[in-house]
């Protein structure tokens, strides 16, 4: 109810109660929720006089309506950005899970590029994979389709999490083109071709002609052919 109502009363109630509501770890995330000069002044001096052993952000994802169908309800991308900054000195008593549920919602909410300066480094590989993912990472999923015998049809979702993540549309097209030089194969030729139908332009249609593949050449053609006809037919550059 504190995150409800008008950020100056909330400040005022905690303030008054702080002597018992310091110790709380609810009400510790409440202040900094709220975000005024004197609730995150409250809240560092109560996290100065807490042990390192106690989670004071246990669940915090969930205490601030991150990343879920309320999200967009109660938060905004200027809110959102306003507590991260508050967050910003405690990141380090952070538990893994929060900082990937932390960084979900900074792509959500686009400041992405706060995300990658601040949470990328404290990530696991595998939360990072999920938020941030490298080249490598990238180019080891299209392996992973390239073994699907229904590997092309994936290539739709993972498309869609380069938009979510602001990712640039010629990093897409780069890793595919890298990608097929070394599986020049009917398979290999098949998830490129979903990925340039799906994304690219007229001029990128080169990343299909300019390698070797092994297999039959009318099946080769036709991927080909039907590639260029979708691209065609949706872009005009």
């Amino acid at each position: 109810m504190l995150t409800r109502i008008p950020e100056n009363d909330a400040e005022t109630l905690l303030d008054e109660c702080w002597s018992h509501l310091g110790y709380s770890p609810l009400f510790i995330q409440t202040a900094l929720y709220v975000g005024t000069p004197k609730c995150l002044e409250l809240v560092a001096d109560s996290i100065s006089k807490c042990r390192a052993d106690i989670p004071l952000f246990k669940h915090f994802s969930g205490h601030f309506q991150l990343n879920n169908a309320n999200s967009k309800k109660y938060l905004d991308s200027g809110k959102l950005h306003r507590i991260v900054q508050s967050l910003l000195p405690y990141l380090d008593h952070i538990n893994e899970f929060e900082l990937w549920q932390l960084a979900e919602a900074c792509k959500e909410f686009k400041i992405v590029q706060w995300s990658k300066q601040h949470l990328l480094p404290r990530l696991t590989d595998e939360y990072r994979r999920r938020c941030h993912p490298s080249d490598d990472d990238l180019l080891q999923v299209l392996d992973i389709f390239s073994a699907d015998k229904d590997g092309e049809w994936r290539v739709t979702h993972w498309l869609e999490e380069f938009d979510k993540r602001y990712d640039l549309q010629s990093r897409v097209l780069s890793i595919v083109d890298c990608w097929l030089a070394f599986n020049p194969t009917i398979k290999g030729l098949q998830i490129a071709a979903a990925c340039v139908q799906a994304v690219g332009t007229r001029k990128d249609l080169p990343i299909l002609e300019q390698y070797t593949i092994e297999g039959s050449p009318d099946e080769i053609a036709q991927i080909k052919e039907s590639t260029r006809f979708a691209v065609y037919r949706r872009s005009l550059d």
